[in-house]
């Protein structure tokens, strides 16, 4: 598998002091990171942790381009609102975001509302040799951006 997480980082030149680095509102940590009690974000289970209203595209055909004889056939993930995140929110329901992966410009996954209920998500989408990019975006779904994080935890391109 390739692990998107730990592969070239889209901006070095901001890191701070605890080991991550911080793009514009994207941010590739590699602390401890909890979603529903799992720890995510360290070496063993990297995660893309990112604010309300941002994306990452990952081309795809750059990563084949290292790939010898093999070819990427589904990406995998656990999404959700981090545990860190939920403690600080003190009314449940006030943190309410949206997440969408796309593949080209085709929609693959939604989750609309989520919040602080709502438990992690298993994704599990199909990559073909015809699709070029892949992009995650979180987006604000209620106009109040306070705290609205999201982790994709252990983000993998599987090969076969």
């Amino acid at each position: 598998h390739f692990d998107i997480a730990n592969g070239p980082v889209l901006n070095k030149s901001s890191r701070d002091g605890r080991g991550r680095y911080i793009g514009n509102r994207i941010s590739f940590f590699l602390q401890d990171l909890r979603l529903d009690g799992m720890a995510y974000g360290t070496a063993k289970r990297p995660g893309i942790y990112m604010f309300a209203n941002s994306g990452v595209t990952f081309d795809l055909n750059a990563i084949r381009d290292g790939l010898e004889e093999m070819s990427i056939d589904r990406f995998t993930a656990r999404c959700g609102i981090p545990d860190q995140v939920r403690e600080l929110s003190p009314v449940r329901n006030t943190l309410v975001l949206d997440v969408y992966v796309f593949l080209d410009d085709r929609l693959c996954f939604s989750h609309v509302r989520m919040d602080t209920t709502v438990s992690a998500v298993s994704l599990d989408i199909p990559v073909t040799d015809q699709d070029r990019f892949l992009t995650l975006v979180v987006s604000d779904h209620d106009g109040n951006l306070k705290n609205n994080w999201c982790i994709f935890g252990e983000p993998v391109l599987h090969l076969k």
